[in-house]
């Protein structure tokens, strides 16, 4: 449906705005591309400031819901329910190779690789090591960090023996960067089209990112009534239409 945001809009009231984030589009505006799903919302809603809308992002190649706040109080209902992990996201994946599981957990503490900025990988190195060992993964004089656990909860959806791929649904316990893409990676089954994290065969075998926040639920920061949102991936769904599939 038409709209000045130019986005599918998914919800809105006086408090919030959730939106559906198609893959390629930035979520915030960058140092040089400025257009972005924030922008979009901030034109739509007429708001003055783009910061006093977010209240969290996804990956520039990742598609799916996304969250906006329309006021102050909103935003900071939100952003402490995003802290206190209250809030509850599932991703679907298409992944490489056929999964051995129905379902799985994933417990791989990742950081911020900063000698090959913007990835991140696993380092087993948490908080209550050494604080003086020095990260020697790094060149001299680059920014370095400690580790963070993160969780992701997997199950699989199907399976398509024909395309050696399997649809994951994804739920993280932690918000880390790119913790999903990482786990994935880590465990043996990159998403398809992720040109970070994935083998070049995998990564070119989809026209994109396979990775979609399908589901977003939270306690709306002005009713206090449950918030589910919901988005489909039309363009994930037709690449996978036509290919033989199995219930996992």
């Amino acid at each position: 449906m038409p709209n000045s945001v130019d986005l599918s809009i998914l919800h809105e009231d006086n408090a919030v705005i959730a939106v559906n984030k198609p893959s390629g589009l930035l979520s915030v505006p960058g140092r040089v591309i400025k257009d972005s799903v924030a922008t979009r919302v901030s034109r739509h809603v007429k708001a003055d400031r783009v910061d006093k809308l977010i209240c969290h992002r996804l990956d520039q190649m990742t598609s799916g819901v996304m969250l906006f706040a329309k006021t102050d109080e909103a935003q900071r209902d939100i952003y402490e329910q995003f802290r206190k992990k209250k809030v509850r996201k599932r991703y679907a994946a298409v992944v490489d190779g056929l999964t051995h599981c129905c379902e799985g957990e994933i417990r791989l503490p990742l950081v911020k690789d900063y000698a090959n900025p913007p990835t991140s990988r696993v380092d087993w190195r948490l908080p209550s090591d050494d604080d003086n060992r020095a990260d020697t993964s790094a060149p001299a004089g680059v920014k370095t960090a400690k580790s963070k656990r993160s969780i992701t909860l997997w199950r699989v959806l199907r399976i398509f023996p024909d395309i050696n791929a399997s649809l994951l649904e994804l739920t993280p316990i932690t918000g880390r960067s790119h913790q999903l893409r990482v786990h994935l990676s880590a465990i043996g089954h990159p998403i398809l089209g992720d040109d970070f994290y994935a083998p070049r065969e995998a990564a070119d075998r989809a026209p994109r990112l396979m990775l979609h926040a399908h589901t977003l639920e939270l306690t709306h920061p002005v009713t206090t009534a449950p918030l589910h949102l919901c988005a489909d991936a039309t363009d994930i769904a037709e690449w996978l239409r036509g290919h033989a599939c199995c219930d996992g």
